[in-house]
């Protein structure tokens, strides 16, 4: 895996990225309106994944496929 490979760019490209990414989310999703976000696959897996941060902040993203 990236993360075993290289941590440091695991952590550039996945974990602090998706961290981000969480927190504007979070942030636009105290704004009235709909929002749509449309993740890579690699963003939304593992434990640092945008769907995990999402979830520790208290939503329940859902998959639309």
């Amino acid at each position: 895996s990236v993360e075993q490979q290289s941590p440091e760019t695991y952590r550039r490209m996945f974990a602090d990225s998706n961290a981000r990414w969480a927190a504007w989310v979070a942030k636009r999703m105290e704004q009235p309106g709909v929002v749509f976000v449309a993740v890579g696959t690699g963003h939304l897996i593992g434990r640092d994944s945008v769907h995990q941060r999402l979830t520790e902040r208290g939503f329940e993203p859902v998959r639309v496929s």
